[in-house]
């Protein structure tokens, strides 16, 4: 069992202010850091940090941005072999202010003109039993959810914002994962729990609508929608890549077999782990850290 992460990849800046800067003004930083960034290419790490056998697939520049991905790849033990690089292109980045005193950020991203991934790159992927996770970023997403089908996967489908023609790619998935804004824009002034019951009926069996710090709305099939708390996790430093390590620990979740609501709180889990430090940072992650954490909060999450 494995999972394949597809879609975007990004080289983030960051740096930590005291308070956002005034227009037409200088400022420092109280610290900076740099590191993978983008939805698919975070969630991948963090899974490949808890241990599972992990493939990207994205596309990276043939630039010195594109050169420390890969590295960062390798080193977590990621498998790359998906990965397109274009050449002449410059690598997607982003730049990310991060306000020190509530964790709140602005992230500003430069896509460079990179081409959308090609069918043609599916066919070095690894197919076989496991979890297909999409950020719905590339056109190529639904082929790619085809394809993992008749492999006998499953798909995990995460989608940050609206996208425009997204239900065959919401029908094709087991697990649906959603933001608020998601919600908002594909279901104005609906309750969210019935935004959950909604979702279901477009085709997974597993709905998460996540509100950050508010927790998550779950919607399962054969069960009525409910809240589920976020995981408590003291002082947040940065949000960023926090939703994308919850989504890379829910896919390693669901590679274990796990019940719904241990697979929710290790997500839950993880992404509060995140906050702590810029960028969603996972190298300290580890199975046995975040299950140790789980089995703590059993209270919290009704396990």
């Amino acid at each position: 069992m494995h999972l394949i992460a597809l879609g975007h990849v990004v080289w983030d800046h960051l740096l930590l202010l005291d308070q956002y800067p005034a227009a037409d003004s200088k400022n420092l930083a109280l610290r900076g850091r740099e590191c993978v960034g983008g939805p698919a290419a975070r969630a991948a790490l963090t899974a490949a940090a808890l241990g599972a056998k992990v493939a990207f697939a994205g596309c990276l520049g043939d630039d010195a941005s594109g050169a420390r991905i890969r590295q960062a790849f390798v080193a977590t033990g990621v498998d790359s072999a998906g990965v397109e690089i274009c050449p002449g292109c410059v690598t997607p980045r982003a730049g990310i202010w991060v306000e020190a005193r509530h964790g709140k950020r602005t992230v500003v991203l430069d896509r460079a003109g990179l081409p959308d991934y090609p069918v043609a790159a599916l066919e070095r992927l690894p197919w076989g039993p496991g979890w297909l996770l999409l950020d719905g970023k590339e056109p190529v997403a639904l082929e790619a959810a085809r394809r993992a089908r008749a492999a006998g996967m499953s798909v995990l489908l995460d989608l940050g914002g609206p996208r425009a023609d997204i239900a065959p790619l919401v029908a094709a998935a087991d697990v649906l994962a959603v933001s608020k804004a998601f919600v908002m824009s594909e279901y104005p002034g609906l309750d969210l729990l019935q935004a959950a019951a909604n979702l279901l009926e477009a085709g997974p069996r597993l709905a998460v609508i996540t509100l950050g710090a508010g927790g998550m709305i779950v919607g399962e099939r054969g069960a009525e929608p409910n809240w589920f708390p976020a995981w408590p996790a003291g002082k947040v430093v940065d949000t960023t890549g926090a939703g994308d390590v919850f989504h890379g620990a829910l896919a390693w979740a669901l590679l274990q077999g796990f019940p719904t609501r241990k697979a929710l709180a290790c997500a839950a889990v993880a992404g509060g782990l995140a906050c702590r430090d810029l960028g969603g940072e996972v190298s300290a992650l580890s199975a046995e850290l975040l299950l140790r954490e789980v089995d703590a909060a059993t209270g919290l999450f009704g396990l």
